[in-house]
């Protein structure tokens, strides 16, 4: 599993480039999950 960086509370602005790269991989594959979805 992709580490958690809410529980760390990673502050976005502070986010390393391959943090913040996973961030919008996850979002990314939220967002097409829930669109399959509907």
């Amino acid at each position: 599993m992709l580490p958690s960086f809410t529980k760390q509370r990673l502050d976005l602005a502070k986010a390393k480039k391959w943090q913040m790269a996973i961030i919008g991989w996850r979002y990314f594959v939220t967002t097409r999950a829930l669109d399959k979805n509907n």
